[in-house]
């Protein structure tokens, strides 16, 4: 066996593949030339591809037919579970209906059983890898692992969900479903992989015998055997990443997969492109009968799919119902570049659903400006001779956008840019290939993965400052989404005097890092380096995009919420609806990213008295996010808890605190310790309170005070809110012992970095202190929080009244029933 050529073997199955049965018996005699160890090989190869791949549909076929009678029998046990039949068969093993027996109660399973006979090594590792990533996934429209072990006779297993289902493309068509009917199943299924994404799996072989649908309407994304972990120990072996060939589809498979390059996320991208491309019109963009790999390959390559909505015409859906964005949406997942693709499952299914609504989309036609940069790549050394294109890159997540204007001093630099930007992305995606880290929480493998590229990028960019500048932006907007900020602060900052010792002020890269910078020092607490950061880095970039940018509108949204927490809230509000302007513009009205900024726009209602209109525009934010296709869990979380504190604010406790708890738990799950955490804590310690709840509120105060020590958040002003909360909770819960210790440390953090707390701080001191009969110290500090306040808020202030209040009522010496602050 050794002396075989894998190679073509390789290359003889993935042209048998595309051939009618009839014609593969002629065609491998023809091929293989009577070595029978390559045609048994190649035969091999065919019965584990068409048998795996329509395994519930196929007839049972005799057990022993396949395995003969040493391997798996009919009754056989394994582990708990009975086999009953086989429901599928291929190469490495089989799968089997079989049936719970240990009496606990009633289920049906789908057995998945590897050989006895082949179980080498790497065959055991790959069903392990299933396992371990199957065990990892629990999504609706994923079948779930359900149980897993070896049996006594040596062979390993795993039982998984037993899906009673149909492929989509054949439900879909059964059903005699619309094109709005088949895109709103095709958004379940992206759902499923970009959940898979989330979890750093990459599945490799979608298509339709792989997505069953059962009678409830529901798919299930099926058979992981091929997924790969984007973990950082693939990167150490390259080989790792390349293409299974034994389970290859052609008419399924991208580019990158054909040709054994890396494979990214966006490689699920182009197969869920193919199968959307098969589902509204019936027909695979390629076809490729007889064709041997390299032929294959260069039919992807050198060949544009056709447009849907022509091949539609001889299909029963109107073709002028896929022309123009569903051509151009199901086009854009099926670009050759991976970089050109969409750069997220979640962004190809949020351009499906803007479709459906009626809004504009972001995927447009292959335009001049594309078939010229095509034309550069192969003609590289006359365009630069040339001057022929104008090509500008910017390189965000894994991604490169291609602009199809620039400077006419950026030309001689075209090319360059090009490279450079491309080796950029290459590394990019290798590293972050788990897509949105905002939504996908603080998963240790993607806090392991960003810290390791982090610590790399010096050595992978060592001669190249630009690149190094680009990926150090990177990483450090992506440590910003999972709340890192201590980590973000120090990449960000690096970026930032790199970028401005290459490019100086008045540059795209040293802008942006600004805006993030300035950011993240404002979420702990340095504010008057946010404000310089953020004012400057948004007048750069207004220069640089006069039209507006998606950075831009990023950084105005966080300028707007700088001055909402300054409590300048007239003086936010215009660079708020800024903010919201170029967002809409970018992307339409009723954008996820509008109705984010709204969320400070918001805050500022609710801050300047408006609690009504605060109210509302919570309410409105949170319904644009309830009816987007994908579930912004995080950005979700955000609105619930300010809708929540403002309910609480207003007396509507039940409500405002269930919308806190809801909040915080996704935070706590998304994020783990972090500020966002930290700041539900604040919240919810601030409405027991209110609510008179004080054990609750000191229990949530005391977690979120640890929190913040942990996090190095004593800097913040809600760290000393939370520490007065706390402190006066404990007081009036009957440990003002305890509460006192707290209140202490909150004046002295006020004393230090925030006067505007102070004679608040010194308000709370002073209720404690008269319940604990110590008159004299408490009167000191009451009437220095007493004159400050009726300085600053007046005297008709229902706080300075309060604390007047209780000035009264010591100087009287009712020293057994002390009226309370709040």
């Amino acid at each position: 066996m050794s002396d075989i050529d894998w190679q073509n073997v390789k290359d003889i199955f993935i042209a048998a593949l595309e051939l009618d049965e009839s014609q593969r018996s002629e065609f491998l005699s023809e091929r293989c030339n009577g070595e029978t160890d390559m045609r048994s090989e190649v035969e091999s190869l065919l019965r584990s591809h068409f048998e795996s791949e329509d395994f519930i549909e196929n007839p049972a076929i005799e057990v022993s037919e396949i395995f003969g009678n040493k391997d798996v029998r009919i009754d056989q046990q394994f582990g708990h579970y009975t086999i009953e039949r086989e429901i599928g068969h291929g190469g490495m093993g089989a799968v089997f209906l079989a049936r719970r027996n240990d009496g606990e109660f009633d289920q049906k399973v789908a057995l998945k059983i590897v050989r006895q006979s082949i179980a080498e090594h790497h065959i055991i590792e790959r069903f392990k890898n299933e396992r371990q990533i199957l065990a990892s996934l629990s999504h609706p429209n994923i079948a779930r692992l359900l149980d897993g072990g070896v049996a006594d006779s040596g062979e390993p297993f795993i039982a998984m969900e037993y899906i009673e289902g149909v492929p989509i493309d054949e439900f879909a068509t059964s059903h005699n479903f619309s094109i709005n009917q088949k895109l709103r199943l095709f958004i379940k299924v992206c759902s499923a992989v970009a959940y898979a994404h989330r979890n750093l799996i990459i599945h490799r072989d979608i298509k339709p015998g792989n997505i069953l649908v059962g009678t409830d309407g529901e798919p299930k994304l099926l058979d992981f055997g091929l997924a790969k972990l984007t973990d950082e120990r693939l990167l150490a072996d390259p080989s790792q990443t390349q293409t299974a060939f034994r389970a290859l589809t052609p008419a399924y498979a991208s580019p990158e997969q054909l040709k054994d390059d890396v494979i990214t996320t966006s490689s699920d991208v182009y197969s869920l492109g193919i199968l959307l491309f098969e589902l509204l019109t019936g027909e695979r963009p390629f076809r490729f009968e007889g064709k041997m790999l390299d032929e294959i390959i260069r039919t992807v390559a050198g060949t544009a799919p056709a447009l849907p909505s022509k091949i539609a015409m001889s299909a029963s859906h109107d073709p002028q119902l896929l022309k123009g964005d569903l051509d151009n949406i199901i086009l854009c997942a099926l670009r050759n570049e991976p970089e050109r693709r969409y750069h997220s499952v979640e962004a190809l299914a949020e351009d499906i659903e803007r479709h459906l609504n009626g809004l504009p989309v972001s995927a447009r036609p292959n335009t001049f400006s594309y078939r010229t940069g095509t034309f550069i790549k192969r003609n590289k050394i006359a365009v630069a001779t040339a001057s022929l294109v104008l090509i500008s890159i910017f390189v965000g997540l894994g991604a490169t956008l291609w602009q199809s204007r620039v400077a006419a001093k950026e030309r001689d630099q075209a090319l360059h840019e090009q490279k450079k930007s491309e080796q950029l992305s290459n590394f990019l995606q290798t590293i972050l290939s788990s897509a949105s880290p905002e939504e996908s929480g603080k998963d240790t493998k993607v806090i392991e993965m960003l810290d390791n590229s982090a610590g790399r990028i010096d050595e992978e960019f060592a001669d190249q400052p630009e690149l190094r500048a680009q990926a150090l932006l990177t990483i450090g907007k992506t440590y910003t989404q999972l709340s890192l900020l201590d980590k973000a602060g120090t990449v960000l900052r690096k970026a930032l005097d790199l970028s401005t010792d290459i490019y100086g002020t008045a540059n795209k890269t040293t802008s942006t890092c600004m805006m993030y910078l300035g950011t993240v020092n404002m979420g702990i607490g340095k504010f008057d380096e946010a404000e310089k950061l953020l004012t400057e880095g948004t007048e750069i970039d207004r220069r640089l995009s006069p039209k507006g940018s998606n950075e831009l509108a990023y950084g105005l949204n966080a300028l707007g919420e700088f001055y909402v927490r300054k409590a300048e809230y007239e003086r936010s509000k215009p660079i708020l609806q800024e903010s919201i302007s170029i967002y809409d513009d970018l992307f339409g009205a009723n954008n996820k990213d509008s109705a984010f900024v709204m969320i400070s726009v918001g805050r500022a209602q609710a801050f300047a008295g408006d609690k009504d209109g605060a109210e509302t525009t919570f309410r409105q934010a949170l319904a644009i996010y309830e009816q987007l296709p994908i579930r912004y869990e995080l950005r979700i979380a955000f609105i619930k808890i300010n809708l929540g504190n403002l309910l609480a604010n207003r007396g509507n406790y039940d409500e405002g605190i269930a919308l806190m708890l809801d909040a915080e738990a996704t935070f706590a799950k998304k994020q783990g310790d972090s500020f966002n955490t930290f700041n539900s804590k604040v919240f919810l310690c601030r409405a027991y309170f209110l609510k008179g709840a004080y054990d609750q509120a000191a229990t949530n105060g005391t977690i979120g005070i640890e929190m913040a020590r942990k996090l190095n958040l004593k800097n913040n002003p809600s760290y000393v809110e939370m520490l007065l909360f706390t402190g006066l909770s404990l007081s009036r819960g009957g440990t003002p012992q305890k509460g006192e210790e707290l209140l202490r440390e909150g004046l002295k953090v006020a004393e230090n970095g925030f006067p505007g707390e102070v004679a608040d701080a010194k308000g709370c001191l002073g209720e404690n202190l008269a319940a604990q009969k110590r008159f004299v110290e408490a009167q000191t500090l009451l009437s220095e929080s007493y004159e400050s306040l009726k300085a600053s808020v007046g005297e008709q202030s229902p706080r300075t009244v309060q604390v007047k209040n209780l000035l009264d009522s010591i100087s009287q010496t009712k020293k057994n029933t002390v009226p309370k602050t709040k």
